[in-house]
């Protein structure tokens, strides 16, 4: 194996554990509890190399939701949501998700509050976590006639969801409410659908698109 592959996956392995370092500092206390230097001590890399790696505290958490989002989306991969039409489906599979994030709570929260940092830094993490839970959608709502917008679904959903948790984390809104903003949406948007997506102009049906390949195996259980 050439050595820069060797190099390359040291690094990723110590940047793996900085990240599982903060979440469980964040898991424990919230936001306020992560600090730099514990971050070092419970992954135990140097503090030189974790600024190599995140610039800040907000990056590191605005990564760490990643790695949390990448890991939710493959579990609810693995469980199909249940129902005869596409909302149903995309309901079930969003109230799971919704479920997830409120038994970890302490997390959850630390994690979209680094998102809402207005640190450069944190920007390329919140690309990233719009099209995971977009791939999430898609996955949820599975086979749809072709006359729907998906990309429109997607984009209105994903705007929803991160709406509510905002107005969630922020204490706006109770515990529960996402998942209720999640079903209101769906229905709206596909509650005209039948059974199997069938629809009343042509019935014809497609599959939603795969999610996308390019994001990596999920490093935490969530």
């Amino acid at each position: 194996m050439p050595q820069q592959s060797v190099r390359e996956m040291k690094q990723a392995e110590r940047r793996g554990r900085v990240i599982q370092a903060a979440m469980r500092l964040a898991s424990e206390g919230g936001y306020d509890a992560v600090h730099m230097r514990d971050v070092s001590a419970k992954a135990d890399v140097a503090m030189g190399t974790i600024y190599r790696y995140f610039s800040s505290k907000d990056e590191l958490l605005a990564a760490s939701l990643v790695t949390w989002v990448k890991a939710l989306r493959n579990r609810l991969a693995a469980h199909p949501g249940r129902g005869h039409t596409p909302a149903e489906r995309l309901a079930d599979t969003l109230s799971t998700a919704s479920n997830v994030s409120e038994r970890a709570v302490p997390l959850v929260k630390a994690l979209i509050t680094a998102m809402s940092s207005t640190d450069p830094a944190v920007i390329p993490h919140r690309v990233e976590v719009d099209g995971l839970m977009g791939d999430i959608i898609i996955n949820g709502m599975g086979e749809l006639p072709a006359r729907v917008d998906i990309e429109g679904v997607r984009r209105v959903m994903t705007h929803v969801w991160s709406s509510s948790i905002n107005r969630w984390v922020s204490g706006m809104a109770p515990t529960g409410s996402v998942a209720v903003e999640l079903r209101r949406a769906a229905d709206l948007l596909l509650g005209h659908l039948g059974t199997d997506g069938a629809d009343g102009a042509d019935g014809e049906v497609r599959a939603s698109p795969p999610a996308s390949a390019s994001v990596a195996r999920a490093a935490a259980a969530g």
